[in-house]
């Protein structure tokens, strides 16, 4: 079984999923510490459902079944169930909402994971079909089960294919192969009109069983060739990866594709017009800037630089170590104070989205080829992802216990909610802190200062959502939360934040009090004393960092 299973799981591709053998070690050891796992089973794979990616929640496939670890928003009648039983209760499985339900009152929340329930219910019924010997029965490829595991383009001669090994796709039954015909290899490739279709399919044994009278057979097999690839090579997951999690933090114009679902043709024009300049699979992300969406209007991110191609203009790039600043004025985007590209075919609301999207790209590619930094400036990401794992839920249990102490009824989604954006404004916050203090706990203190006021600049400026009484109380609660438990979080290390969790708290209070966001920070100038130059930056960082959070506070609120 152990083969059939992991046979299963490492064909499976998805966000949110490590399996074996490249399950990364902390991953590894937060799972079998927190799953309540026996010392003894062997682990397959992890579906991560951490905002932070920790794996202390989430869930184990093993030698002895899945054993797995809600957050405090999803109840379950036990967190272990053997193989045996995930194939007796596979008709009760389901989704609703984030949850994936698992029969016998037994659920498993994954508001925080990568991995779609419902991708996660297609693994668990491909599972219980192998593990039952249900072999013989064709499957359907569903486009949210390969979407992300593409690295490979396949093109047919129109280059209408999009880039990866497997295209996403929905087959309907004509796609299919004949009743009766078990597939071994299906390869999804695209047809003349860009449409993704099975092709290459095999069936058992390597002869297929025909209804076709023999005179009408061909006296020769028909030998169907692969589908190639349109570009040799691959790209690097590193930079996929980066490119992937900054997008999905951004409401991007469809107009937009990222890496690795970017259409062949688009590549293949953004080649030609570039004379060769730009590799295929540096291409991490087009904007396509033209209304018939030909491409030859395009802005282009690589790993290293910032291309453009305008109308009337040559194309023309900027190296990510040379740009100190991005930002538009209506529809033109400029990159160091030059008019780098004017997007004409998106609206002011998309262009400034693209914008401060580009900002925290540009300072996550740099950073991931950042190696001559010094050892302190490298471990701060470590040290701010250590402090977010480890506090997350402690802020959330703080903030549902004060919650209820007020009367409030209960409101997970909102506190969730909350949660994931109270956090995630650090990560805003990183893309736009030029300069960082050496010093951890000036480091520290630079990071929390500009999450806290960044976060309530952007709140109180969304009227709707600061008048929502319920909203506002749960805001105030969770950033006082995160302000005392990081404060304590850095003291049982021996690092002392100056100043201290009152002063960070009074300053909340004090900007609360304001009615204006100009008088919210002339109470901070007037109120806290003279600041020193890195709380000043840190400042004008939380100011720079605003849209970018009120833009997160409205999708999610």
């Amino acid at each position: 079984m152990e083969t059939d299973v992991l046979e299963i799981l490492q064909n499976f591709h998805s966000d949110g999923l490590f399996v074996a053998p490249n399950i990364p070690s902390k991953k590894a050891k937060n799972a079998s510490a927190c799953y309540g796992m026996p010392v003894s089973v062997n682990i397959y794979a992890i579906v991560d459902s951490t905002v932070f990616g920790s794996a202390k929640n989430g869930l184990a496939f093993t030698s002895e079944g899945l054993f797995w670890k809600n957050d405090w928003t999803t109840t379950s009648a036990k967190n272990h169930m053997s193989w045996e039983e995930l194939i007796n209760t596979s008709q009760e499985h389901a989704v609703d909402g984030s949850e994936l339900l698992l029969g016998q009152d037994c659920a498993f929340g994954m508001a925080g994971s990568g991995m779609k329930p419902a991708v996660l219910l297609k693994l668990l019924e491909k599972l219980a079909q192998k593990i039952q010997g249900n072999t013989g029965t064709t499957e359907t490829v569903e486009g949210s089960n390969v979407a992300q595991a593409c690295v490979t383009p396949v093109a047919d001669a129109n280059g209408e294919a999009s880039v990866g090994n497997t295209a996403s796709a929905s087959v309907t039954a004509e796609n299919l192969p004949p009743e009766g015909v078990t597939t071994e290899s299906v390869t999804p490739a695209a047809d003349a009109n860009g449409d993704v279709s099975i092709t290459n399919i095999a069936p058992a044994g390597g002869k297929a069983e025909s209804a076709a009278p023999a005179s009408l057979k061909p006296e020769k097999p028909l030998q169907e060739s692969s589908p190639k690839p349109a570009f040799e090579g691959s790209y690097q997951r590193e930079y996929l990866d980066i490119v992937n999690a900054v997008a999905k933090r951004h409401r991007l114009s469809q107009q937009i594709q990222i890496a690795p679902a970017i259409k062949v043709h688009k590549v293949r024009k953004v080649i030609e017009i570039s004379e060769g300049k730009i590799e295929p699979y540096d291409i991490l992300m087009i904007v396509d800037n033209t209304f018939m969406q030909t491409t030859k209007d395009f802005l282009v991110v690589t790993p290293h630089a910032i291309w453009a191609k305008g109308t009337l203009r040559k194309v023309e790039s900027f190296s990510l170590s040379e740009i100190r600043s991005i930002r538009c004025d209506k529809k033109t985007l400029f990159i160091n104070d030059y008019d780098f590209q004017y997007l004409d075919q998106f609206s002011e609301n998309e262009v400034l989205i693209l914008t401060n999207m580009l900002e925290e790209l540009v300072v996550a590619l740099r950073k991931s080829d950042s190696v001559s930094d010094t050892d302190e400036q490298l471990e701060l990401p470590a040290a701010l992802d250590t402090l977010l794992s480890n506090i997350y839920e402690v802020v959330l249990d703080d903030v549902v216990s004060g919650l209820r102490d007020k009367g409030y009824p209960e409101n997970k989604q909102l506190v969730t909610s909350m949660a994931e954006c109270c956090f995630s404004t650090f990560f805003i916050v990183d893309s736009h802190l030029k300069y960082r203090h050496q010093d951890t706990a000036e480091l520290v203190g630079q990071y929390l200062l500009a999450q806290t006021l960044s976060g309530l600049f952007a709140l109180m400026s969304v009227e709707r959502l600061w008048r929502r009484t319920e909203v506002k109380s749960t805001y105030v609660m969770m950033q006082c939360s995160v302000i005392i438990r990081t404060c304590q979080y850095f003291e049982r290390q021996g690092i002392a934040l100056r100043p201290n969790q009152n002063w960070y708290l009074q300053l909340f209070q004090t900007v609360m009090d304001a009615n204006t966001l100009e008088q919210g920070a002339e109470l901070i100038d007037r109120e806290m004393g003279n600041l020193s130059a890195d709380r000043q930056l840190a400042i004008d960082c939380a100011f720079k960092s605003g849209k970018g959070v009120r833009e997160m506070l409205c999708d999610a609120l």
